[in-house]
């Protein structure tokens, strides 16, 4: 594997966070989601909310979204010859299954969030088709 593509991976995948994490705030405040805070914060909150205060939390929060989008993009770029947009849609997918099955019923939402609102599946799926189209978008497009 090529240091420079887990590289540029990693900043593609950093990049494509910030478009999701932008969604995703933009429909917290508007309040067309029908989520009352961002998965990502509810997680923290879950998992070390006992002992950080909030403050520290949505710090943490920040860092470990960033972390973990930025991570995925690595791996992504290292896993495969090329990203396009097609198969970075296919890659948002899979992020957002890992989401439904593992992080939501974590938080007690059960699988797709369906405790909370059958919206919940298709909001987090757009969420996550924009970081797969951002991603698939920027990783491999020709110079």
């Amino acid at each position: 594997m090529e240091n420079t593509r887990l590289l540029n991976g990693f900043v593609w995948g950093l990049v494509a966070t910030l478009a999701m994490t932008l969604v995703i705030l933009t429909g917290v405040v508007i309040e067309t989601v029908p989520i009352t805070e961002p998965v990502p914060l509810a997680l923290v909150d879950r998992i070390l909310g006992q002992w950080l205060s909030h403050p520290l939390v949505i710090m943490v929060t920040i860092l470990a979204h960033f972390l973990y989008g930025s991570i995925w993009g690595s791996l992504a770029a290292g896993f495969s010859r090329t990203v396009t947009l097609k198969n970075g849609l296919l890659f948002g997918v899979f992020l957002w299954l890992i989401m439904q099955l593992a992080a939501l019923p974590l938080l007690g939402w059960g699988y797709f969030g369906l405790k909370i609102s059958p919206l919940v599946p298709l909001v987090t799926l757009f969420q996550h088709l924009v970081y797969g189209a951002m991603f698939g978008w920027l990783m491999d497009r020709p110079e």
